[in-house]
């Protein structure tokens, strides 16, 4: 699993190159592994170069902000990078089997079924939980929908997501110590 921790003194821990084929490799494999089979999806694949480009400009934007702040960048900036740089590139890409060039035949309603709309939106929103070590299951559907909401169709920048994934963050760790206190609660009645 690759490191989170990209920058130190805003000089990249290992070398940039290095640093894209490990991401590459884990955002590729975790696609196929993970994210597919969880979301039931069928017929749909990711573009490397396009991963790529995204990781690219994932890592630069990061040796930026380190460089111009002279400090490493915490883990909910290095989330909110990835998921803008995931979101803004869109690799996932839907097969269409027997597509003729024809298009009407192209606009049809089994090509543009619900299930497939912001699939690139949910799986870059999916990374950018993994990086401070979240996952899907602990957010609630509706703030969920509305990240992928945000990051399909408003304009939105790295800091505003940065701002966005704390609070969300906070908000879990606050409702799981609620939970813990109520189960430590009837534990001891």
């Amino acid at each position: 699993m690759p490191s989170s921790k990209l920058l130190s003194s805003s000089k990249v821990v290992i070398s940039i190159n290095d640093a894209i084929k490990e991401w590459l490799a884990h955002i590729c494999a975790n696609f196929k592994e993970v994210f597919v089979p969880s979301h039931g999806y069928a017929g749909i694949d990711i573009d490397p170069k396009k991963v790529h480009i995204a990781i690219k400009s994932w890592i630069d934007d990061l040796d930026k902000h380190a460089a111009y702040h002279r400090l490493d960048p915490n883990s909910y900036k290095v989330a909110s990078h990835l998921m803008f740089s995931m979101a803004k590139t869109k690799p996932i890409f839907r097969m269409i089997p027997n597509l003729t060039s024809n298009y009407t035949e192209y606009c049809n309603n089994s090509v543009f079924a619900n299930a497939y709309d912001w699939v690139n939106e949910l799986f870059a929103f999916e990374l950018g939980l993994y990086l401070f070590s979240r996952d899907i299951s602990e957010v609630d559907d509706e703030t969920a929908a509305a990240f992928i909401y945000l990051l399909c169709f408003r304009d939105v920048n790295p800091k505003h997501l940065f701002l966005t994934l704390e609070q969300l963050d906070k908000r879990i760790s606050a409702e799981e110590t609620v939970v813990a206190l109520y189960e430590k609660r009837q534990e001891s009645t």
